[in-house]
């Protein structure tokens, strides 16, 4: 009924089923009443997000290079239907695989030590000041850069998990300084954020909070999913101009100035729209923002030239899978996880080799599996990253994981979401992520046999020597 383009009823059947498949997941936990958190819906949701959205509400154009044109057809927009609703039905199926994998056990948990919380709000508030500080990311050199970015993002990250968690379990409990702590800590990472340029900085903030209180008092915070959706749909607009300002530009100001310029232009674009009368001001405005979080345009685009003038790559991109497990200090010369989405972005003629390190352009791992290997890589590669995502959601189990592990997986979450990701950066970065976050943290947690295999069972008792009579009441 709101569409802007003409949508066919096998168009409608995959949006549909996209939309049932992580609905109905929901569901069926909630009836079931499992704890953790439900992963496969919150992904599934994205890709309906991704998909379903630009099916109603966009026009069918994709931007090549600096021209709008039409590039693809309504057989290309089905097949990108269809194939999301494949990648996703075989993302189910891997996670629903039990395997032997190693699960945290609780062990691994802060200590009681009374310096283990005044050391956690430590690494918040270090780790919020680091992201203040101009070129704080380069304090290790180029070689150490995603060292401190890890440092200043992840770590602090978690600390603001642990301290979330104390406050929504331990409500009597909690230091009156904690709560302190988090008032003064919010608008100061959301102002931090609209000044750096990036809208992503402060709706994985309301992610990770939310997916916290989703996973301890069980309930979806509708009022935080409602306001994170409105605060992307306003700021979206005036992100555009905030970079050609203080960007391009090189205009200099402070955090509040630079946040205060993001808020007013989007302000005064949804003013004029709203009050010229016409709907089409509204709609375009709207339409700017959604673009930015669909994936259709790109996908139908893939399927239009492959393999008809792009051929398959045979497993070309993810060779940069396994370059980003080796440390840029080993190999200060490595290509940058950012190759395979520049190689995607030159052969489908997104953009021009000149313009590769000022536009970064992602098609996502369901779209790379196609372009490697066809409908037969959508569904193993697909298969394979459910695998890892049914490992991802059993640690968030509350029942078998620790507080500190709890908190590191919902840290991760911004990256498991991010599914315009391409492999290489999708899990690339999580070994290390978690690794230095460990060490970090190493000083106020619990030291021992932190890991066991899953499935076993914890020891019990020794066994006592010889048969023993049962005695008769």
């Amino acid at each position: 009924m709101t569409r802007v383009t003409e949508v066919t009823a096998e168009q409608v059947l995959c949006a549909v089923l996209l939309l049932v498949l992580p609905w109905g997941s929901f569901l069926i936990r909630r009836r079931q009443k499992r704890r953790g958190l439900p992963v496969f819906a919150l992904v599934g949701a994205a890709y309906w997000w991704y998909f379903a959205i630009g099916l109603f509400w966009l026009e069918r154009e994709l931007r090549i290079g600096r021209a709008s044109v039409q590039a693809f057809q309504v057989d290309d927009v089905t097949g990108a239907m269809w194939l999301a609703f494949v990648g996703v039905v075989c993302l189910w199926a891997g996670m629903r695989v039990q395997v032997p994998f190693l699960a945290p056990s609780r062990q691994l948990e802060l200590s009681n030590h009374p310096t283990t919380w005044p050391y956690v709000r430590l690494i918040l508030v270090a780790g919020t000041l680091g992201s203040v500080i101009p070129g704080s990311n380069r304090l290790l050199g180029e070689d150490g850069r995603n060292i401190m970015i890890i440092l200043i993002s992840i770590v602090p990250m978690v600390a603001l998990m642990l301290l979330l968690r104390r406050c929504l379990v331990e409500t009597e409990k909690s230091s009156r300084l904690d709560r302190t702590i988090l008032s003064i800590y919010f608008p100061i990472r959301i102002v931090i954020g609209l000044a750096s340029g990036w809208l992503g900085s402060a709706l994985s903030l309301g992610l990770v909070c939310g997916a916290m209180y989703l996973l301890i008092r069980r309930k979806l915070p509708w009022t935080l999913v409602a306001l994170s959706a409105a605060a992307v749909l306003f700021l979206q607009v005036g992100k555009m101009q905030f970079r050609d300002t203080y960007w391009n530009a090189g205009t200099e100001g402070s955090l509040v100035e630079k946040a205060t310029f993001w808020v007013n232009g989007s302000a005064s674009k949804w003013s004029e729209a709203l009050n010229s009368g016409s709907s089409d001001s509204a709609r375009g405005l709207s339409t700017e923002t959604l673009d930015r979080t669909s994936l259709l345009p790109q996908v139908a685009h893939v399927l239009d030239l492959t393999p008809s003038q792009v051929p398959f790559q045979d497993g070309q991109t993810y060779s940069y899978l396994a370059i980003t497990l080796i440390p840029r200090f080993l190999w200060p010369d490595k290509p940058s996880v950012n190759d395979a989405n520049h190689y995607y972005q030159v052969t489908f003629g997104l953009s021009t080799a000149k313009d590769v390190n000022s536009v970064n352009i992602g098609v996502g791992c369901l779209a790379e599996a196609y372009i490697n290997f066809g409908w037969s890589g959508v569904v193993g590669i697909m298969f394979a990253i459910g695998i890892l995502l049914g490992i991802y959601q059993r640690i968030l189990d509350v029942r078998n994981s620790s507080t500190f592990i709890l908190a590191i997986g919902i840290a991760l979450l911004p990256g498991i979401m991010g599914i315009e990701a391409q492999m290489a950066a999708y899990v690339g970065g999580i070994i290390q992520q978690v690794f230095l976050t460990i060490l970090v943290f190493l000083p106020v947690v619990q030291r021992g046999s932190a890991w066991r295999l899953a499935g076993q069972p914890k020891p019990g008792p020794a066994p006592v020597a010889g048969r023993l009579r049962v005695r008769p009441n």
